[in-house]
């Protein structure tokens, strides 16, 4: 018999399978993550080229889940980025600014999240904390600093304690220590007036505002 579209009576009777995708293990085949578990199903899309292309594992902890990082203690990164208290990968300093974006505003918050992040960790706080944050409000509120009445930004403090993410309660911190936070950040940072403490667990209140 002739051939079915240029294939043999063997290849035609042969079903075609469609590639099924690459495991993401593949990915982590060798390398200095190469000890870690990592789930073979997991899809890993059009990262999966870069990834291949890259070498250092910072790269690779774009798969993976928010909590992989503060288990990864092994990898070659340092304590300052396995033991930070903020996820990694995670979100920007801008989505901290609730409200509009500007210049002048993301300066207050950085500054305001520069102090928070500096406090907790001299204190050593940040062992038992899984993300500190600063949060600079689309409110503004009447203080009296010196013999002047101001009227200026207020700032929250996000502090939360969480094995996961999923779930996260407030952090109680010793209570000198959130007096120093506040003192700082209303006597420093000049925009800022009022600081107020986050007190909402997740459920129901998310761990970022934004």
């Amino acid at each position: 018999m002739g051939s079915s579209g240029g294939r043999s009576l063997e290849e035609a009777r042969t079903p075609e399978v469609a590639p099924q995708p690459r495991s993401c293990l593949r990915s982590y085949a060798s390398g200095p993550l190469r000890h870690l578990e990592i789930q073979p199903g997991r899809p890993a899309g059009h990262f999966r080229a870069d990834i291949e292309r890259r070498s250092s594992p910072v790269h690779r902890f774009r798969l993976r889940q928010p909590d992989a990082p503060r288990v990864i203690h092994k990898a070659p990164l340092g304590e300052g980025i396995t033991a930070r208290t903020s996820p990694l990968p995670g979100p920007g300093l801008a989505v901290h600014l609730a409200g509009d974006i500007t210049a002048e505003r993301l300066n207050l918050l950085q500054e305001a999240d520069d102090i928070c992040t500096a406090e907790i960790q001299a204190a050593g706080a940040h062992e038992t904390l899984w993300q500190t944050f600063a949060v600079l409000l689309p409110v503004k509120s009447v203080a009296v600093m010196g013999d002047a009445r101001t009227y200026e930004n207020a700032c929250a403090l996000r502090i939360v304690e969480s094995l996961d993410g999923m779930t996260a309660d407030w952090g109680d911190l010793d209570h000198q220590l959130l007096r120093r936070i506040s003192n700082r950040i209303i006597n420093e940072v000049r925009g800022i007036n009022r600081v107020v403490l986050d007190i909402s667990s997740k459920p129901p209140a998310t761990i970022e505002w934004e």
